[in-house]
């Protein structure tokens, strides 16, 4: 792989051992970094668009908050996004088999040289096998990936178990069920129910409340 200086726009926010990966990637299919800044609802996305002049415009944002694995990781999730629309346009599931595939021989380089910390490398190994539409969806490499997270608030809503309290924006809430990427949650003052993003910092309330 080529070497990358110090001006690439992963430097410091992915594993030194991934930037070249990850700049070899934004260069051979010229889509548009963008580094966001900290989303509630999501890590990252990918964006499409077709100008009038008929130019056709690809952008992917990362949370530049993220840890260093996380990032790589999500980043590589919306490449795959990018890579299957090209192979095989709109008419196909976002999260479908041919996303899945694209996924899987991203994340190659990354199990097998490796660029991410035992730690980490050991549940993406699993996770790999079937990657799902998010990282959320399995407890242990989402464990993994935020162990070094350094927030006054370093617990996400995955974390947290169901009929569990914890506390949101300087509210109390009850976890109910989880619906993908989003739980459904009561908040304990009011009643009114709200969905929370899984990926979204709380602080645990350690209680917990009885089914009603």
């Amino acid at each position: 792989m080529p070497q990358t200086s110090l001006t690439t726009p992963f430097h410091n926010y992915v594993p030194k051992a991934a930037e070249s990966y990850c700049v070899e990637l934004w260069q051979q299919y010229g889509f548009r970094l963008k580094l966001a800044n900290h989303r509630q609802s999501k890590w990252g996305d990918y964006r499409y668009r077709k100008l009038a002049s008929g130019q056709e415009q690809y952008q992917i944002s990362v949370n530049r908050t993220l840890p260093a694995e996380a990032f790589l990781l999500t980043y590589l999730h919306e490449v795959a996004h990018l890579i299957a629309f090209q192979k095989h346009g709109f008419r196909i599931r976002p999260h479908g088999a041919e996303w899945k595939s694209c996924f899987r021989k991203l994340l190659q380089p990354v199990l097998t040289q490796p660029m991410v910390s035992e730690e980490v490398l050991l549940p993406l190994q699993h996770y790999a096998c079937n990657p799902k539409a998010t990282v959320h969806a399995d407890a242990h490499l989402l464990q993994a990936l935020l162990r070094e997270k350094s927030l006054d608030s370093n617990v996400t809503l995955a974390s947290v178990a169901e009929r569990e309290e914890f506390v949101f924006q300087g509210r109390k809430f009850l976890k109910e069920k989880v619906r993908r990427t989003r739980a459904l949650c009561r908040e304990v003052a009011s009643g009114k129910r709200y969905t929370i993003a899984l990926s979204a910092y709380v602080e645990e309330a350690n209680s917990t409340i009885a089914a009603s």
